[in-house]
Protein backbone atom coordinates (compact mmCIF):
# COMPACT_ATOMS: atom_id res chain seq x y z
CA UNK A 1 0.00 0.00 0.00
CA UNK A 2 1.05 3.62 -1.00
CA UNK A 3 2.14 5.61 1.84
CA UNK A 4 0.27 9.39 1.96
CA UNK A 5 1.34 12.29 4.12
CA UNK A 6 -1.78 14.46 4.92
CA UNK A 7 -1.24 17.79 6.68
CA UNK A 8 -2.13 17.54 10.19
CA UNK A 9 -6.14 17.53 11.47
CA UNK A 10 -7.11 16.39 7.67
CA UNK A 11 -9.98 14.44 7.41
CA UNK A 12 -12.58 13.27 4.94
CA UNK A 13 -15.46 10.92 3.96
CA UNK A 14 -16.55 8.50 1.57
CA UNK A 15 -19.96 8.00 0.01
CA UNK A 16 -22.05 5.82 -2.59
CA UNK A 17 -20.00 5.62 -5.86
CA UNK A 18 -16.96 6.80 -4.75
CA UNK A 19 -18.11 10.39 -3.75
CA UNK A 20 -15.43 11.80 -1.63
CA UNK A 21 -14.64 14.70 0.23
CA UNK A 22 -11.34 15.74 1.78
CA UNK A 23 -11.22 18.72 4.51
CA UNK A 24 -8.11 20.70 5.07
CA UNK A 25 -8.47 23.25 7.19
CA UNK A 26 -4.80 24.18 7.74
CA UNK A 27 -5.08 25.73 3.75
CA UNK A 28 -8.53 26.62 3.89
CA UNK A 29 -8.82 23.41 1.29
CA UNK A 30 -11.92 21.35 0.81
CA UNK A 31 -11.72 18.92 -2.08
CA UNK A 32 -14.53 16.73 -3.39
CA UNK A 33 -14.24 14.14 -5.72
CA UNK A 34 -17.57 13.17 -7.61
CA UNK A 35 -18.48 10.21 -9.42
CA UNK A 36 -20.38 7.77 -10.60
CA UNK A 37 -18.72 4.07 -10.35
CA UNK A 38 -17.78 2.23 -7.65
CA UNK A 39 -14.50 0.42 -8.33
CA UNK A 40 -13.59 -2.80 -7.35
CA UNK A 41 -10.84 -2.86 -4.57
CA UNK A 42 -10.62 0.81 -4.00
CA UNK A 43 -9.80 2.14 -1.07
CA UNK A 44 -8.79 5.18 1.56
CA UNK A 45 -5.71 5.12 3.20
CA UNK A 46 -6.20 5.87 7.48
CA UNK A 47 -4.00 7.15 9.97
Amino acid sequence: MTEFNYPKYTFGSRGHNVNDCYVVPSLDLVVVRQGNDDLPGRSVPCS
